[in-house]
């Protein structure tokens, strides 16, 4: 398993023992750098790491760091592919081995399937 796999893995432990457990979700909000660290997920120096949580009136949207050194642009066919589908994830990493994810620097567009 590679690091990006094994760290998403333990984030998804850490998640639904932070549903079970309100003082762990709390400690986790304010204190997420030494709660992922004690977890084992490595927090490169330097980083600011705040935890947010949806609810079902309020939902946060990350939009990822822009890449340096220009952004790849999508072809007209990528564009279409990510409108068409039922929605789309773009996140910093990613590990479903989709050959219909397009990757743009650090950044992964991913066309979920119609529902």
């Amino acid at each position: 398993m590679g690091e990006t796999e094994e760290t998403l893995k333990k984030w998804s432990q850490l998640v639904a023992q932070a549903w079970a457990d309100e003082k762990l979700k709390q400690q986790l909000m304010d204190n997420p750098i030494q709660v992922l660290q004690k977890h084992g997920i490595d927090v490169p120096a330097g980083v600011d790491i705040r935890v947010v949580e949806n609810t079902d009136k309020v939902t946060y949207l990350t939009l990822p760091t822009k890449p340096s050194g220009g952004v790849t642009e999508l072809t007209s066919g990528q564009l279409a592919g990510v409108g068409a589908g039922a929605g789309w994830c773009a996140c910093n990493v990613c590990c479903c081995y989709d050959p219909t994810c397009i990757v743009i620097g650090p950044v992964t567009i991913v066309t979920l399937p119609k529902r």
